[in-house]
């Protein structure tokens, strides 16, 4: 198959140029096009956002390593500026084998993944199957495993993934107050955040991707616990965790679970931050990245 990429000239009103002044690229890959930023040079670095949101909550990182690093951080199928087809599957198998497209398109070798919320699912997908490409692993308030040891989550999930969950999650039009509920620090959460969360979802043929997203999530549990059990192919790579800890999604508990899982990591607890450390800590999280970056490799961190 002949693979172009499309550099994108014109872009939606809501997203800020002076917040995101990236060359906007795409790649067809399963489900559509796949709109993708990759700003600077050197060793790489992949940005992995999750659900309901797009690569544009890095962009405080992006811009501050891209001098050092080359920054790479693709929309998923069915967020932010990639394509939103309303049959495709959603699922962190079918992302991550988009991920891998665009990483052989790249010829990407020894990057670092760093992953947020359900980018982290995705992420570690890829991971278990190429460790060798992968240089080094960064996590924020994400898991990849399955919720169902959690009643809570469970009941949620199993709702969203439902025929009821459909009309509630494509109808409802003010995505960005939900994700301003996960903050720490409601005043972190600006004007300039807002118009480019509730961009994407503007209109409702939009909002289908986090519907279908939250439906594969509800029929992928057996696959994640499976990708959490196959970590062991992960032993050799250094991990990081970087958490928000007044996170109401995806809290201490689920911290505590990755560093069992990779009990000698690094991690940064960023006390009064929510979901989006990125945004509300962007200064704490970018030193946090790049000490880690410099740190030499030496140390298998699996427990």
């Amino acid at each position: 198959m002949s693979i172009t990429v499309e550099r994108i000239g014109a872009q939606p009103a809501w997203v800020p140029a002076s917040q995101y002044p990236f060359q906007y690229r795409s790649l067809p890959v399963d489900g559509g096009r796949m709109h993708y930023i990759d700003e600077g040079e050197g060793e790489p670095i992949v940005f992995l956002h999750g659900t309901p949101t797009w690569s544009f909550i890095f962009r405080h990182l992006i811009r501050g390593l891209h001098r050092e690093y080359r920054c790479i951080a693709p929309d998923m199928i069915g967020f932010g500026l990639s394509e939103k087809p309303p049959h495709w599957s959603y699922s962190p198998l079918d992302q991550a084998r988009n991920l891998g497209m665009l990483v052989d398109h790249l010829s990407l070798d020894k990057f670092t993944l760093v992953m947020h919320d359900y980018g982290a699912a995705v992420g570690t997908t890829y991971a278990v199957d190429h460790p060798d490409r992968i240089k080094r692993m960064v996590v924020m308030n994400g898991a990849c495993w399955s919720m169902h040891d959690d009643p809570h989550a469970h009941r949620i999930a199993r709702i969203a993934s439902g025929v009821g969950g459909r009309m509630l999650l494509t109808n409802f039009t003010n995505w960005a107050k939900i994700v301003r509920r996960t903050f720490g620090d409601r005043s972190k959460f600006t004007e300039t955040f807002e118009k480019a969360i509730a961009g994407p979802t503007l209109n409702k043929e939009d909002r289908i991707g986090i519907w279908l997203t939250a439906k594969a999530l509800g029929t992928s549990a057996s696959f994640l616990d499976d990708v959490w059990k196959r970590r062991k192919q992960m032993a050799d790579l250094p991990f990081q965790f970087i958490w928000g800890m007044r996170d109401p999604l995806y809290g201490e508990k689920c911290l505590n679970k990755w560093w069992q899982g990779f009990p000698l990591c690094p991690v940064e607890r960023l006390a009064s931050a929510g979901h989006f450390p990125m945004e509300e800590k962007p200064a704490d999280v970018l030193e946090a990245v790049r000490e880690f970056m410099r740190a030499p490799i030496n140390v298998s961190y699996l427990g």
